[in-house]
């Protein structure tokens, strides 16, 4: 199913009933970015996004399907959908998004100094300490383990790491 961020949209997509999330101003204003999802069947859905204007940094944006929902990674918060009915889950992260790493039992979310464990019921299982300061990146999920980089200081002052699997535990 493609999915695509859009700072604008036309018909067909104007013509969707919108999922909006975010801290939406009153008369509802324009979304920061409309998230455009289209099924194989051709069955369309939208989510307007409205970010919180104290939150300045809005460099990475990336939504996938893990298990049953639609993971969307924007700002300052990770949105987890599930049916069009549910109500959404909003994770308010760290500091800004980084990317989304998905696996068959958990989902990663990246931020720029930290990494935070999703379950599949959409709970946060952990969140690590610190492992970079502008950007996380990973290289390698393990059974137990996961290896990755954390940029220190910028321009290019990345930093190995590896942490626990179960845990987030920052390991020597």
């Amino acid at each position: 199913m493609p999915i695509t961020f859009q700072q604008t949209i036309e018909p067909p997509w104007s013509e969707v009933n919108p999922l909006r999330v975010g801290k939406i101003p009153a008369g509802s204003g324009t979304p920061d970015v409309f998230v455009c999802v289209e099924a194989p069947d051709g069955t369309r859905r939208r989510v307007d996004i409205y970010a919180d204007r104290a939150e300045e940094t809005f460099c990475f944006q990336e939504a996938v399907f893990w298990q049953q929902w639609l993971a969307i990674g924007f700002g300052h918060r990770l949105y987890l959908l599930s049916g069009e009915q549910d109500p959404p889950i909003i994770f308010p992260l760290d500091s800004y998004f980084g990317h989304l790493y998905p696996t068959g039992s958990f989902l990663l979310v990246a931020t720029a100094s930290q990494l935070h464990c999703f379950n599949p019921d959409g709970t946060c299982k952990w969140s690590s300490p610190d492992l970079g300061l502008d950007g996380v990146i990973i290289h390698e999920i393990g059974p137990d383990t996961i290896r990755g980089e954390g940029e220190w200081d910028p321009p290019g002052g990345w930093k190995a790491f590896q942490i626990r699997c179960a845990t987030g535990e920052l390991l020597k």
